[in-house]
């Protein structure tokens, strides 16, 4: 379902696709009489009016109006990766230089489309890191977060850290070490540290695809 028609303002067409909540909206109203309309409809000034009334009520502090609606329609559909030819085709907009007057270039919607960017040349930077970064030592991770070796109670979680870990690639355990910087409760055992690096390994490698399920526990 579709409402289609001419802006009053600009005499240009709109074309906006129905989404579940508007229909739902439309479902409600249809069932009572508004003069021929199928929504019912109210004076710009009172409409308004009840938008300040509901902010109150809901503790928003910005200054709500209908034109507010326009504002964050074309700065969310930006950010959820709508494009912009047809955010302005939905607002009805004569030209794309409006549309990018009401559409702010957030900080989420750049660091969406550089997450993007960054996978598609993951390739990349892993021979990059292969060939420039050494090689980062399981003891000498376990050194800088403090956990003690050479326990026998820890022998068989370091033996199977040591052999998740020769399975690596240097990129990947920098992404671990990236990863684990970022966590508040660092691991204090061996054991804790086997526990959120597998956690990673398997993500990195199942998804992947590179490792057998098999021969990895033929390895142990």
């Amino acid at each position: 379902m579709w409402i289609k028609g001419k802006r009053r303002k600009t005499d240009t067409e709109y074309n906006i696709p129905l989404l579940n909540i508007p229909k739902m909206i439309l479902d409600y109203y249809s069932k009572k009489n508004h003069d021929g309309s199928i929504l019912p409809v109210i004076s710009i000034i009172k409409y308004n009016r009840w938008l300040k009334k509901v902010a109150i009520q809901c503790n928003i502090t910005k200054n709500m109006s209908s034109h507010l609606a326009r504002h964050t329609f074309a700065t969310l559909t930006l950010t959820k990766g709508v494009s912009i030819e047809s955010v302005s085709k939905m607002l009805g907009h004569t030209s794309i230089s409006t549309t990018q007057i009401y559409a702010k270039i957030t900080d989420k919607k750049i660091g969406n489309e550089m997450n993007v960017f960054a996978g598609s040349v993951k390739k990349l930077d892993a021979k990059f890191h292969t060939t420039t970064v050494e090689d980062l030592k399981i003891n000498d991770v376990l050194l800088s977060l403090k956990i003690r070796t050479g326990k026998a109670s820890g022998t068989v979680w370091e033996t199977l850290a040591s052999k998740l870990w020769r399975y690596m690639a240097n990129v990947e355990r920098q992404s671990f070490i990236s990863e684990l910087g970022n966590k508040e409760n660092k691991p204090a055992t061996i054991r804790d540290f086997y526990i959120v690096f597998s956690r990673f390994f398997w993500g990195t490698k199942l998804q992947r695809c590179d490792l057998r399920f098999n021969e990895y526990l033929c390895s142990i």
